[in-house]
């Protein structure tokens, strides 16, 4: 398993106004079309030619690196643990929302970090609404380009599009007004995150964070509308499995997939704590052949040795599943 796998957005075509079980079909055969444009930012390959079935299954091996979610202090501790690299924060550490001045004195913290930063999440501030009657996507947009340009000149990959406060639908706007608004957003956002070599990626959100995109089909719905390959999604498996998807919506997602959250479902821990089997969801990402990043995002958590420990627990139950 390489230190640093990474992994290419595959082609996507739009999706109608149709049901979930359709959904879910039509996102497996996705990776049969070819959408062309931010090439820069392309990772991985299409579908075998003349593949009878929806779902594109590579022929290469899945290769994935193992991150962390959490602040550059931790850096070290995380490289000492076995981290391939570190996921932090926009709002703390790209600081879109502050001048070039607040940005510039972290540089050097960053590209010196023991461990590379790759992706970000905590994107947007919950002010900055992107559904509802007070969304503000022009001033998401300038906010966004400011996020991307700095990520770029640190090497970040990947923002997380998470933000459940900024997506929470309000009362008295319905699901389809904000999947067209959200989606909207999306389409304009792609062009910025592909001039900056970066992918952003959308992830499902539990219920109890955020009463929108709760499960993976509904935001490779919104994903899809996009149709723009530097928009994809994070399979943040926690988020995932509390809200009742299987390795099955995983699998019909995989052709949109960028980026992998993961911690344990019970106290959102850290991998290995209480036995937790992903090697379903992993065997997913081995059929497929995929290339990308997985970040342990657990809750209040150890030090090296509960990382340490996550991490062989995690690399064990991918090698069971072939990765």
């Amino acid at each position: 398993m390489p230190s640093e796998a990474i992994q290419r957005p595959s082609p996507a075509h739009p999706l109608p106004a149709i049901g979930r079980r359709q959904v879910l079909r039509l996102a497996g055969a996705l990776a049969a079309g070819v959408l062309v444009g931010c090439e820069q930012t392309a990772r991985g390959g299409d579908a075998p030619a003349g593949a009878a079935s929806p779902i594109a299954v590579s022929p290469t091996a899945a290769r994935v690196a193992m991150g962390s979610c959490g602040s550059l202090s931790k850096a070290g501790m995380l490289k000492a643990a076995g981290a391939d690299y570190l996921e932090e924060s926009v709002q703390g550490l790209l600081v879109p929302d502050k001048d070039a001045g607040a940005f510039s004195g972290k540089v050097s913290a960053i590209t010196a970090a023991a461990i590379p930063v790759r992706c970000c999440n905590g994107f947007l501030p919950g002010s900055l609404k992107s559904v509802g009657p007070a969304a503000a996507h022009d001033a998401i947009l300038a906010y966004a380009e400011t996020a991307f340009t700095r990520a770029r000149q640190v090497g970040i990959e990947t923002i997380t599009f998470g933000s459940g406060a900024s997506r929470q639908i309000p009362d008295g706007w319905s699901a389809d007004q904000a999947l067209a608004q959200f989606s909207e957003l999306l389409k304009r956002m792609g062009p910025l995150a592909a001039a900056q070599g970066l992918v952003v990626a959308v992830e499902p959100l539990r219920k109890a964070e955020c009463n929108f995109l709760n499960r993976i089909g509904e935001v490779a719905v919104a994903v899809s509308r996009a149709q723009h390959p530097a928009v994809r999604i994070t399979a943040d498996l926690y988020h995932m499995v509390i809200g009742g998807d299987t390795a099955d919506d995983l699998e019909q997602a995989m052709p949109l997939l960028r980026h992998f959250h993961i911690a344990e479902r019970a106290t959102r821990s850290i991998p290995g704590a209480a036995g937790d089997d992903f090697r379903p969801f992993f065997r997913v990402l081995a059929r497929h052949g995929w290339s990308g990043r997985m970040s342990i995002e657990a809750g209040p958590a150890g030090g090296e040795s509960a990382y340490h420990a996550g991490f062989a627990y995690l690399r064990a139950q991918a090698h069971d599943a072939g990765i």
